[in-house]
């Protein structure tokens, strides 16, 4: 898979892994940009409470442009993907009061 980010018609920018189709790209691990009070970038889970990071369709139609990422926040993107992995547990329960 390429990793890529994705500029939305409306204006989001998602930076996922994907696959290109005829009609869509099939993305996955995506990622969000957002500022931090001291200007710097943080990548968020794009639409965490959803089943996303396993794969989505997206149709060429919504987007405007799909580029690559610069060497260093693409060096960023996979230490965050990996820190992901570090903090979340396969096993664990929600906690519900």
């Amino acid at each position: 898979m390429k990793l890529g980010l994705f500029k939305f018609k409306y204006g989001e920018e998602v930076i996922a892994e994907y696959e290109e189709g005829p009609d869509s790209y099939f993305v996955k691990n995506t990622a969000s940009l957002m500022p931090t009070e001291n200007m710097h970038w943080h990548l968020v889970t794009w639409m965490p409470y959803t089943d996303v990071k396993n794969g989505i369709h997206l149709p060429k139609s919504e987007i405007w442009f799909v580029t690559k990422l610069s060497a260093d926040m693409e060096d960023y993107y996979f230490k965050w993907k990996e820190a992901l992995k570090n903090i979340i547990k396969q096993d664990a329960k929600p906690v519900l009061n």
